[in-house]
């Protein structure tokens, strides 16, 4: 059971019916959609740069005896989630509704067998400050993607304050860049090693294929940890976050930035 192989841990992964939900493909493509992000004074060069840092430090070529990549495929003008696009996108939001502690958020479907279908992450650029050089007083766009890609892999929170997956992130942190041993060890554990992995579909293969089937390997159900509602046509609706990059917001949450301050690198 995994339950006995992750509770000894601080990672965590995400569950359906008491089961971790993981992808049953191991090279996922993703795309970008940089609109509003000069509007907060970055560029989509440097935009797209710290995405796909953020994404690759996931990538098993970064890791050891694992099997898994997020493969950038370019620019999209889609944005927003909804599984129904046939397109992982991470996109920004310049009219935010999640609340103002929540500075990104991943959100991800399930299938019918138990595998990630789809996921899309969001930015939050209605009152938030980014940057992509860690500089103080803002929130470092890469630190805070390589949590939401955590998320979008199929991990939880982690209760460890220094692994990437910790909950909250604050100002000019940039540690959540390099993954924690607790990250790693949760990595490893969801996507082992295949030796056969250099047969596996191209994403552009993948992609087809999921789209001429409708799914990838089951029909799609609510997002996780979303309610149950379908919404017209008994299409699944995401209502509700999966997982989220928070900034600490009241007194409890100064004992954790103390602990943050102390973490693998300096």
């Amino acid at each position: 059971m995994y339950f006995l192989i992750y509770s000894a841990f601080a990672w965590e992964p995400r569950l359906e019916n008491g089961e971790p939900v993981t992808w049953s493909e191991r090279t996922i493509p993703y795309y970008l959609n940089t609109d509003g992000v000069e509007d907060i004074g970055l560029s989509e060069s440097e935009v797209e740069s710290a995405i796909q840092a953020a994404a690759e430090v996931w990538n098993s070529s970064n890791i050891e005896n694992a099997t898994f990549e997020f493969s950038y495929q370019g620019s999209t003008k889609i944005s927003g989630s909804d599984f129904s696009d046939g397109e992982h996108v991470v996109s920004f939001d310049d009219s935010w509704t999640q609340g103002d502690a929540v500075i990104a958020f991943a959100r991800v479907w399930p299938d019918s067998n138990g595998n990630i279908a789809h996921f899309d992450i969001e930015v939050n650029i209605d009152g938030v400050e980014w940057t992509t050089s860690g500089e103080e007083g803002k929130h470092d766009l890469q630190n805070s993607m390589a949590h939401e890609f955590g998320h979008a892999l199929g991990l939880e929170h982690s209760d460890d304050a220094e692994a990437t997956m910790a909950a909250t992130t604050p100002m000019g942190e940039t540690t959540k860049r390099d993954l924690h041993e607790d990250d790693i060890l949760g990595f490893v554990t969801l996507y082992p090693y295949q030796e056969n992995s250099e047969t596996q579909d191209s994403p552009e293969e993948q992609e087809a294929s999921n789209r001429s089937s409708g799914s990838s390997g089951g029909s799609i159900s609510n997002p996780i940890d979303g309610p149950s509602n379908t919404g017209s046509g008994n299409r699944p609706v995401a209502l509700e976050k999966s997982g989220c990059s928070t900034a600490p917001t009241s007194v409890f949450w100064l004992g954790i930035l103390a602990l943050f301050q102390v973490r693998r690198r300096s």
